[in-house]
């Protein structure tokens, strides 16, 4: 039954993950994470 799924779905383009682990890294140098709430930031992980 998944066989078909992947037909269904084109890439068109991919971008790296490495804006949102400057994010993250800016987020918990300004101590935010704990205003956040490190569960959440836990989740990206």
């Amino acid at each position: 039954m998944t066989e078909g799924i992947p037909a269904h779905f084109e890439v068109i383009r991919s971008l790296p993950h490495g804006h949102v682990m400057a994010i993250l890294e800016t987020i918990k140098k300004l101590g935010l994470d704990k205003i956040i709430g490190s569960s959440l930031l836990g989740m990206v992980r």
